[in-house]
Formats: structure tokens, C-alpha cells, sequence
């Protein structure tokens, strides 16, 4: 599994920035379960308005970077 993480500054004033985080798993039944475990997963369970996580499977066409010919670090 490898994992990279992204911030994105708020563009506009008063805007929250945004985190993103990017996963490759080796197989696809090991991202299935850990996006059906965290899915919605609430970042503070005490306050009713707190963000919760979104999970998305990358949209496609891409290519592995091991297609590509790229050795993993």
C-alpha cells in the first residue's frame, strides 16, 4: 500500500482548505473493505456538524503507475 497527502489552500478568504489523500492498494478487495469501514467516517464524533470522510475510487481511464513502467520507491 502506498499513500500520498495533499493540502489544497482555500482559494477564496473564509474558505477551509481542503485535504486530500490518495491510496493504491495492492488488490481491490483490500480497498473495498477499508473505504466500506471509513466511509462517513466522523472526524468529531461531539459536535453534530463535523465533516465527515468521503471516499471515492479514482475515475477512470487511468493507468497504474506500474503499467507506466514506474518502480514503486
Amino acid at each position: 500500500m502506498k499513500s500520498e497527502l495533499f493540502i489544497r489552500s482555500p482559494d477564496v478568504s473564509g474558505d477551509k482548505a481542503m485535504v486530500l489523500c490518495f491510496v493504491e492498494f495492492n488488490d481491490a478487495r483490500c480497498s473495498r473493505t477499508a473505504m466500506d469501514a471509513l466511509q462517513g467516517y466522523k472526524f468529531d464524533d461531539k459536535k453534530l456538524d463535523s465533516p465527515t470522510l468521503r471516499i471515492q475510487f479514482a475515475h477512470f481511464p487511468f493507468r497504474l503507475p506500474s503499467a507506466l513502467g514506474v518502480v514503486p520507491h
